[in-house]
C-alpha cells in the first residue's frame, strides 16, 4: 500500500574502524538535531592502528628491592635501567601500582620496545617490564530517538530492554566509570555526570594545555597535517575528533523520559568520566592508573575519588595479548569487589586484545541487528557474552547514541549512529548496572553467571558459544533472575529468517536452576505449527541448584510473514515463558555462483544475446557470464578505477562508469576496453544508461552534472541548474527523456536529449535516493536506501511512496522483471523484493547467504533475475519458473568435476606418499602434476562444487583430531586459504552421494550411518551447503541398507540431484529430491541377469542420467538410460524429516541402449568418470591389473566409444577421488 508517512530525516557521518574501533554515522534526525536544527556535515577518517608504536616502558622492581627516596629516584632508576637495557631511559613518573614509567630514547615499534623490556626483565631485581602501549577507542520511553535504538528492543538483535525496565530502571547510588576520551557537554547526559579526572600525562597528547587535572572534558582528538610533524603523532592519520567518550556514556546512561534525544540503558546510575585517551590514543600506564582511581584505589599525587565506581567500562584497547600492567590493575579491582567490562576489539581476530584477553573481566563481543556476529568483532573462547554493537550503514543498522558536531574542538551536542565493540561493552555495562540496583552485593562471578545463564541463543551459525560467548545479553531475563533467584533462561528467542517449508537449524535454549530447591521441568510450544521442540533434554528432569538442561526449538514456517509463538517452561518454581519470533519468506529457486577471483560485484546489465555484464569493484574489472554460463573477467587499464554502474549501448558495446578514475569505460563484446576522461575533474561519474538518442548518459555526483558520451567517445556535460545537486541513478524513460535521482537536492530530475532540465520535488522527507528505472506501467520507479522505501513518479511528476516491510532493508538497485513487477535489492537485509505495479503489494525473498549485500539486478529474456551479491562475491540467479537447471554453469549442468574452468574433468588422486596429483588428459594420456591438498591423515570424501562458483572443490575429513569425530572441510584444490570448515561427524559414517540436492548451485553431501547397533542405522543425513559451509542438516529415511547407492544425478531436470539405488532384486530405484522431500521406491526396470551396476553419469549427453552395467563373466558393458523428466515435485511444506513420501512409481523409466557399449575385462576396475575431453559427455576411466589406465571417451549415441588403451599408469596404492 502506498504511504505518505514521513520518517525522521537523518544526516550521516561515517568513521572507519581500525583506528577508532568504531565506524560512526552522525545522525541529525528530527528528534536529534544539533542546537541550531541544521543537518550535520559528513566526516571521514583513515584506517590506522597507532598501537604499534611507543616511546615508553613500564618497569616494576620486586617488592624486596629498596626503593630510593623520591629525590634520588629519577637518577638512580635511569642509571640502573640503562645498565640492564643497554639504552638510555628517562624517568617520567610513578604509577599507582608502584611501577615506574620510563621514556625511551626515541619513538619505536612496540616489538622493539618489548625486546628492550625483555632485557630488563631478565634481571632478578625486576618484577616485570613491558612496553607502555597506546590504546584506542573500540569503537519505551518518550525520548523521540528511541525509535532508532533497535539495540534496545529488536526481536533478533535487541536486548529486550522494555521488559527489563518494568523490573528496574536503575539506582542513583550506582556509579559507572567510563574510561575514554573524556566527556562533552550534552543535554541528554549532563545531570547524570559526576566530577571525574583527566589522567593523560603527556601535555601534547592531552591537547588541553596541561597534564593530569580534575577536568575530564574532551577537548577533541583531531589530527591535522601540522600535527604530523610532531613525534607523538607521526604515525597517526589526519582526521577529525570523534567524541568517543560521549558516545559511550550515552549508551549507558542517556537521560530517559525527558522528551529529548535518545535513552540509555540505565536511567538513574551516575556516570564517572575518567579521561585516559587523548590525541592518537592513550598509554597503558595512564589507563591503568585511571582504572585504579575510578575503582577507589589510591593513586600517588591524585586526590582520592569521592565517588568510587562499582562498574568500570573500558571501550578501548590495542592488538596483542594481556599486558601485565593491566592484569595487575584488574586483579586489584576485582579483589575490591569491582566489575570491569571490556570491549573485545574490532579487528575480526580470535582472542586478540591487550585488555580483552586479561583474566577477571567481562569481555564483550558485538552482534548486529540480525543477531549475527558483527563483521568487525573479535571472537574466540575469551569472549564472555555478546551484545549489540551495530554495523556500518545507515541509522537502521548502526548504534544510535549521544555525540557532538565538532570536527576539532567541541561544538553542538547531537546524536550519532555508530558501530563497534565500543558500544557492545557499555550495553552490557548498562544491564549490569540495572542488576546491581536490585542486588548491589553481587560480585564478578555472580554477575557473569546470571548474564550467561540468561543470554539469548544466537539465531544463526555466525556465532556459537565458543566463538562469541554464551549468547546475546538479555536484559529482561537477567533482571528477572537477579530479582527472583529461581530459573535462569532467556526471555525471548529470535530466529534467523527462513523460507516457507525450509526450517532453520534448531536453536538451543539453556535452562539453569538457581533456586535453593530442586526444580522439576516440563516444556511446551504454542503458536501454531511454525515452532516445535525438536529435542528436549529437560523433559521431566529434576535440576539441583546450579544444574542445567537444554531444549532445542525449531522454526519451520508454514506461511510468509512475521511468525510468533511461545515456549513455556513449567517448573516447580513457576512457569517461564519465552516469546518466539521469526520472519518467513516465500520459497524461491535460485543458484549462487562466484563473481570472479576478487570480490566486489556491483551493478549488472544484459546484452541482447543474454550475456550478463557486471562491474567488479574489488577486482577492478569488468566481468561477463555467457549464455552458456562461462565466466570471463577483463582487468581495467587504470588501477583503482572503481568501476561502478554499467549499461549496454545501442552500438552493441558495454559502457561503464569509473567512479575514482573519473572516466567512462567502453568494452566490446570481445573484451577490448577503451577509457574516456571526463572533462570536469573529480566529478565521480556514477550512474549510466543508454539514451533514446543512441548516446550513453551518465551522472556526475560530485560535479553536479549530467554527462553524454557518443559511441565514438565525445563527451558533453550539462550542468544541473539547481543547488545542492548530487545526481546518482539515471535511466531512459518511455517519454524519450532521461530521468535521474538527485539525493542532494532531494528531487527527481529529467533532462531532454538536448540538455533541458526539469526537477520534481520529492514530497516526503527523502533520504538517499539511488537507482531509477522505467516500469511496466509507464512510470519511473526509484529506491531510497536510507529512506527504506520505493518511489513511483509519473511522467508528469506526481509521486507515491511505498514503505518496505522490513526496517533496514537499504534498497540499492531496481529493475522491471517478471510478474508485472518492479524488483529491487535489499542490501543491508540480504533480500530481493518485488512490488506489483498494479496494486503496490510487496513480496520479499531471502538471499542464500546472510550479509551478502545484494546490489544490482537485471532480468533475462526468460524472466529470470540475476543479482550481484557484493559481499559474497557472487552472482545469484532467481529462477522465474521454479527450476534452476537452465541457470547453472555448464559443468554443473553435466554433473562433472571441473577444477580450473577449462570445462574438462581431472583425474584426481593421492599417491602413496600422500601427495595430491591432478591428472589431465593431454594427447590421449593423463599427465599428472602435484597440487596442494589435505594432509595424508585425512580422509578424501570426494569432489563437488561446494561454493557454487562453477569450479570443483575437495571434501575431506580430519581423521586424527579425535577418537570418534573429525572435522569435515571443503578445499579449493589450488588455494589452501579457501578451506571451509563444515562441521564434525563421526568417523564411522560414510559419504553415500555427492550432488546438488536442493538445486541452489552448491554441492551437498549425503551421509549414511551404517553401524548396526545404532538406531540411526541406514538413515541418510543430508548436509546442505550454502556456499560457505553447512547451512542445514536434514534427516531422511534413506533406503534400506541392502540397497546399493550408485550416486546422485538430476534425473528430472528440476535442478536438484536425485539418488539412484539398486535393490537386491536388481531393480533401479530412485529417491527423488526437493529441499524438503524424497520419494522412495521409484522403480523403472531391472538390471539383466549376470550384470552389475557400475556407475551413474551422463554417458550419452542427454542430461537425464545413465547407468553403466557390466556382465561379470564376459565383460560386456551396456548402457541403461533413465528418464524422469515428467516428475516435477512441488515444494513440500510438511515436517523436514518426512521420510519417503509416495510418488508415482511409473515416473522413472529405464531403457537400454540399442547395443552394447563395448567390452571391459572383468578384472578391470572402473575408477573414475567425468568429462575428460570437454565435449559435454561423461567418459570412463578403467584401471587394469598392472595399473595401466584405459579411457572410454563416450559420445551422444551411448555406444562405440573412442577407446584409449594406454592413457598412463597409476599405482594400485594410489587413492582415486570419486568425481561428482
Amino acid at each position: 500500500m502506498a504511504s505518505t508517512v514521513n520518517p525522521p530525516r537523518l544526516t550521516l557521518m561515517r568513521y572507519t574502524k581500525l583506528f577508532l574501533r568504531t565506524l560512526s554515522i552522525l545522525i541529525a534526525a528530527v528528534c536529534c538535531h544539533a542546537a541550531n536544527g541544521q543537518p550535520i556535515q559528513s566526516m571521514a577518517m583513515n584506517d590506522f592502528d597507532g598501537s604499534d608504536y611507543t616511546d615508553r616502558l613500564i618497569v616494576k622492581f620486586r617488592a624486596d628491592q629498596t626503593n630510593p627516596t623520591p629525590s634520588k629516584r629519577r637518577q638512580e632508576l635511569s642509571v640502573q635501567l640503562e645498565d640492564m637495557s643497554g639504552v638510555r631511559l628517562e624517568f617520567i613518573r610513578d604509577m599507582a601500582s608502584g611501577a615506574a614509567v620510563m621514556r625511551l630514547p626515541r619513538q619505536m615499534t612496540v616489538s622493539e620496545a618489548t625486546a628492550i623490556a625483555k632485557r630488563i626483565s631478565a634481571n632478578a631485581a625486576i618484577d616485570y617490564a613491558e612496553a607502555d602501549q597506546l590504546a584506542f577507542p573500540t569503537v519505551v520511553p518518550n525520548d523521540p530517538g528511541y525509535a532508532l535504538q533497535w539495540h534496545l528492543n529488536d526481536p533478533l538483535g535487541g536486548i529486550n530492554a522494555p521488559i527489563a525496565w518494568d523490573i528496574s530502571t536503575g539506582s542513583t547510588n550506582m556509579v559507572v566509570a567510563v574510561l575514554d576520551t573524556g566527556i562533552t557537554t550534552h543535554p541528554d547526559l549532563q545531570s547524570r555526570i559526576l566530577p571525574g579526572y583527566d589522567f593523560v600525562t603527556d601535555v601534547t597528547r592531552a591537547n588541553d594545555n596541561d597534564a593530569r587535572d580534575d577536568d575530564p572534558s574532551d577537548p577533541g582528538d583531531w589530527i591535522n597535517s601540522a600535527d604530523k610533524s610532531i613525534t607523538q603523532f607521526a604515525n597517526c592519520p589526519v582526521r577529525n575528533s570523534n567524541w568517543h567518550g560521549t558516545m559511550v556514556a550515552g549508551a549507558i546512561g542517556a537521560i530517559a523520559q525527558n522528551s529529548v534525544g535518545v535513552t540509555g540503558i540505565d536511567w538513574n546510575a551516575r556516570i564517572l568520566p575518567v579521561r585516559v585517551l587523548g590525541k592518537c590514543g592513550g598509554f597503558t600506564s595512564d589507563i591503568a592508573d585511571g582504572m585504579l582511581w575510578a575503582g577507589g584505589q589510591t593513586v600517588s599525587g591524585i586526590p582520592e575519588n569521592p565517588n568510587p565506581a562499582k562498574i568500570i567500562n573500558l571501550s578501548l584497547g590495542s592488538k596483542g595479548t594481556c599486558r601485565t600492567t593491566y592484569q595487575r590493575a584488574i586483579d586489584q579491582l576485582v579483589n575490591a569487589g569491582k566489575i570491569v567490562v571490556v570491549s573485545a576489539g574490532n579487528d575480526d581476530l580470535e582472542d586478540d586484545g591487550s585488555l580483552s584477553t586479561c583474566q577477571g573481566i567481562i569481555n564483550v563481543g558485538a552482534t548486529n541487528r540480525a543477531g549475527s556476529k558483527a563483521s568487525y568483532s573479535n571472537f574466540g573462547s575469551k569472549i564472555t557474552i555478546a551484545a549489540p554493537g551495530g554495523e556500518s550503514g545507515d541509522y537502521v543498522t548502526t548504534y544510535v547514541t549521544t555525540g557532538n558536531t565538532g570536527t576539532t574542538a567541541p561544538a553542538q551536542a547531537t546524536y550519532v549512529g555508530t558501530n563497534g565493540t565500543s558500544f557492545a561493552a557499555p550495553t552490557v555495562t548498562g544491564v549490569i548496572a540495572l542488576m546491581l540496583a536490585i542486588r548491589p552485593e553481587l560480585d564478578l562471578a555472580a554477575v557473569v553467571n546470571i548474564l550467561q545463564a540468561t543470554a539469548r541463543p544466537f539465531p544463526d551459525t555466525t556465532c556459537t558459544a565458543v566463538r562469541c560467548g554464551a549468547g546475546i545479553v538479555d536484559a529482561a531475563a537477567a533482571l528477572r533472575l537477579t530479582r527472583d533467584q529461581t530459573i535462569g533462561t532467556s526471555s525471548f528467542l529470535g530466529f534467523a529468517d527462513a523460507d516457507v517449508g525450509r526450517p532453520n537449524q534448531s536453536v538451543t535454549v539453556k535452562v539453569t536452576n538457581y533456586n535453593s530447591n530442586a526444580s522439576t521441568l516440563t516444556a511446551g510450544v504454542s503458536g501454531g505449527s511454525d515452532f516445535s521442540i525438536s529435542a528436549n533434554a529437560c523433559a521431566g528432569v529434576t535440576l539441583l541448584r546450579g544444574a542445567n538442561c537444554t531444549i532445542q526449538v525449531r522454526f519451520n514456517p508454514t506461511a510468509a510473514g512475521i511468525r510468533t509463538g511461545t515456549l513455556t517452561i513449567a517448573t516447580s518454581a513457576g512457569n517461564f515463558v519465552l516469546a518466539l519470533q521469526g520472519t518467513a519468506y516465500p520459497t524461491s529457486a535460485l543458484v549462487q555462483r562466484s563473481a570472479g577471483k576478487v570480490g566486489g560485484p556491483l551493478y549488472i546489465a544484459r546484452s541482447n544475446d543474454n550475456t550478463l555484464w557486471y562491474t567488479n569493484s574489488g577486482g577492478n574489472s569488468i566481468a561477463k557470464i555467457s549464455p552458456e554460463g562461462t565466466l570471463t573477467e577483463y582487468a581495467l587499464p587504470t588501477a583503482a578505477a572503481d568501476p561502478f554502474d554499467i549499461a549496454v549501448g545501442a552500438d552493441g558495446n558495454v559502457w561503464f562508469t569509473e567512479l575514482d578514475a573519473n572516466r567512462i569505460g567502453r568494452i566490446t563484446p570481445s573484451g577490448v576496453i577503451t577509457e574516456f576522461q571526463v572533462p570536469t575533474a573529480a566529478s565521480q561519474p556514477r550512474g549510466i544508461a543508454a539514451g533514446p538518442d543512441g548516446n550513453i548518459w551518465f551522472t556526475q555526483i560530485a560535479g553536479a552534472k549530467i554527462g553524454r558520451i557518443t559511441p565514438s567517445g565525445v563527451i558533453t556535460e550539462f550542468t544541473i541548474p539547481w543547488s545542492s545537486a548530487a545526481p546518482r541513478g539515471i535511466a531512459a524513460g518511455p517519454d524519450g527523456n532521461l530521468w535521474f535521482t538527485d539525493s542532494g537536492a532531494r528531487v527527481i530530475g529529467r533532462v531532454t536529449p538536448s540538455g533541458s532540465f526539469t526537477s520534481f520535488s520529492i514530497p516526503w522527507s527523502s533520504d538517499n535516493a539511488r537507482a531509477i528505472q522505467p516500469g511496466p506501467d509507464g512510470n519511473m520507479w526509484f529506491v531510497e536506501s536510507t529512506g527504506n522505501r520505493l518511489g513511483r513518479v509519473t511522467l508528469t511528476g506526481s509521486m507515491t511512496a511505498f514503505a518496505l516491510p522490513r526496517a533496514g532493508t537499504a534498497p540499492l538497485g531496481i529493475t522491471a522483471g517478471p510478474g508485472n513487477s518492479m524488483w529491487y535489492t535489499g542490501s543491508s537485509a540480504s533480500r530481493i523484493g518485488r512490488i506489483d505495479v498494479a496494486n503496490g503489494q510487496i513480496t520479499e525473498y531471502r538471499m542464500p547467504t546472510a550479509g551478502s549485500a545484494p546490489t544490482g539486478l537485471v532480468s533475462d529474456t526468460a524472466g529470470n533475475l540475476w543479482v550481484t551479491a557484493n559481499a559474497a562475491n557472487s552472482v545469484i540467479a532467481f529462477a522465474n519458473n521454479g527450476s534452476v537447471a537452465n541457470l547453472l554453469p555448464p559443468n554443473a549442468k553435466r554433473g562433472v568435476a571441473d577444477l580450473d574452468g577449462t570445462g574438462k574433468s581431472p583425474l584426481l588422486l593421492r599417491d602413496s606418499f600422500g601427495q595430491l596429483q591432478v591428472g589431465r588428459l593431454i594427447n590421449n594420456e593423463f599427465v599428472f602434476t602435484a597440487a596442494a591438498g589435505p594432509a595424508m591423515d585425512s580422509r578424501l570424501l570426494g569432489i563437488g562444487d561446494f561454493d557454487g562458483d562453477g569450479l570443483s572443490d575437495i571434501a575431506f575429513q580430519n581423521m586424527v583430531q579425535d577418537p570418534v569425530f573429525g572435522d569435515v572441510r571443503s578445499w579449493k584444490t589450488f588455494d589452501q586459504t579457501k578451506s571451509v570448515l563444515w562441521r564434525q561427524v563421526k568417523k564411522v559414517w560414510d559419504v553415500q552421494a555427492i550432488g546438488d540436492l536442493d538445486g541452489d548451485g552448491n554441492t551437498d553431501l549425503v551421509w549414511r550411518y551404517v553401524v548396526s547397533e545404532s538406531p540411526d542405522t541406514g538413515v541418510s543425513y543430508i548436509w546442505f551447503s550454502n556456499g560457505q559451509g553447512v547451512s542445514q542438516v536434514r534427516k531422511r529415511g534413506g533406503a534400506p541398507l541392502n540397497w546399493k547407492l550408485l550416486g546422485a544425478f538430476d534425473l528430472n531436470s528440476d535442478g536438484a540431484a536425485d539418488m539412484l539405488y539398486v535393490s537386491p532384486d536388481n531393480a533401479i530405484r530412485a529417491l527423488m529430491a526437493t529441499p524438503n522431500r524424497t520419494c522412495a521406491n521409484l522403480s523403472g526396470g531391472v538390471i539383466p541377469g549376470g550384470f552389475v551396476a557400475l556407475k551413474l553419469g551422463d554417458f550419452s549427453g542427454r542430461r537425464k542420467g545413465d547407468v553403466l552395467i557390466r556382465n561379470e563373466a564376459s565383460g560386456e558393458v551396456r548402457l541403461l538410460q533413465l528418464d524422469a523428466a515428467g516428475l516435477i515435485l512441488p515444494n513440500y511444506t510438511g515436517a523436514p524429516d518426512d521420510q519417503n513420501a509416495s510418488c508415482t512409481a511409473s515416473a522413472l523409466t529405464v531403457s537400454q541402449a540399442a547395443s552394447a557399449v563395448g567390452t571391459a575385462d572383468p578384472t578391470w576396475k572402473l575408477i573414475a568418470s567425468g568429462d575428460f575431453n570437454g565435449d559435454g559427455v561423461s567418459d570412463v576411466v578403467w584401471q587394469k591389473t598392472d595399473g595401466t589406465l584405459a579411457v572410454w571417451l563416450m559420445n551422444p549415441s551411448g555406444i562405440n566409444p573412442t577407446v584409449i588403451t594406454n592413457a598412463g599408469n597409476v599405482s594400485s596404492s594410489s587413492v582415486v577421488l570419486p568425481l561428482q
